[in-house]
């Protein structure tokens, strides 16, 4: 009878210290990307900007309740510990993350080549590093953009993101082992502490803004503008959330650029406008719903 209750008591524990563990998929999440590019030439720009992500409600698809995740679903199935997502234009889910990979196993391209953990909240969560410096903290995600692996492309060379901060019902909850981000410029251990901290101008990479360029609508549509009054020649080249280019525009002796056109499916997309006479870098943020 005694151990028969000191099981159930355990067993008891153990459910109840897995229930406190942070699920990617609680809706109070809040991730904290910061995003580096550079305008490669020969006077090169660095130009960085932070970026709060969140869920912003749910959507019921084939009887599945998914959390909307900027331009992605979410849903977790916590009994086969695994996450799963989808954008608007999938049929299917796509695996996210499997909370029980083992090393070895690949992912789209990436090897894990070791697994290690870090405490959070006084329990344990598994860390897995892939090949190429991409890891994934369990229940919080990859730390270089959430979408790997399900869509691995992060960009190109000149272009990366980076977790710097992660909240869970609005509490950074410290790592007790930091965790490397790998960036295109920078590497950064995030602990979610001294992280949370960071700031673009704390690295010597100022993020340039200017409040004379705009867009007209944004959420993008056929007509939308990027309008500007004070850069009479450059570029603007527009890349999607993952870093890919996905148009350039040259222009000179216009205030107005129409890229409404250029942008064909939702998602989140940034512009930077390159000044060719003083060679700085403006960045922003767009929305094709």
């Amino acid at each position: 009878m005694k151990k028969s209750l000191l099981v159930a008591l355990a067993m008891l524990f153990a459910i109840s210290s897995f229930g406190q563990k942070i699920r990617f998929s609680d809706s109070t999440n809040v991730w904290t990307l910061l995003y580096t590019s550079l305008d490669p030439g020969s006077n090169p720009v660095f130009t960085s900007w932070i970026s709060p992500i969140s869920y912003s409600g749910s959507v019921m698809i084939n009887s599945n309740r998914y959390l909307k995740l900027e331009s992605y679903y979410i849903r977790e199935d916590t009994t086969a510990k695994k996450v799963f997502i989808r954008s608007a234009s999938d049929s299917v889910d796509k695996l996210l993350y499997d909370y029980n990979w083992a090393v070895g196993d690949t992912e789209n391209s990436y090897q894990i080549t070791f697994i290690d953990s870090t405490m959070i909240n006084s329990l344990w969560y598994k860390t897995w590093h892939f090949n190429g410096d991409f890891n994934v903290i369990e229940g919080i995600g990859c730390t270089n953009g959430y979408e790997f692996a399900a869509y691995p492309n992060f960009g190109f060379h000149e272009y990366s993101r980076q977790l710097i901060c992660f909240q869970n019902r609005d509490v950074s909850p410290p790592l007790s082992t930091p965790v490397s981000s790998w960036g295109a410029i920078i590497n950064i251990e995030f602990d979610d502490s001294a992280s949370c901290a960071m700031h673009p101008l704390d690295i010597n990479r100022p993020a340039e803004t200017n409040s004379n360029i705009s867009v007209v609508p944004n959420p993008i549509a056929q007509s939308s503008k990027i309008i500007f009054s004070d850069v009479a020649n450059g570029k603007i080249m527009i890349v999607n959330d993952i870093g890919q280019a996905i148009e350039t525009i040259p222009f000179q002796n216009t205030n107005e650029v129409l890229i409404g056109g250029k942008i064909k499916l939702p998602g989140i997309y940034f512009y930077h406008v390159t000044d060719n006479e003083n060679g700085k870098v403006y960045s922003g943020k767009l929305i094709k719903q």
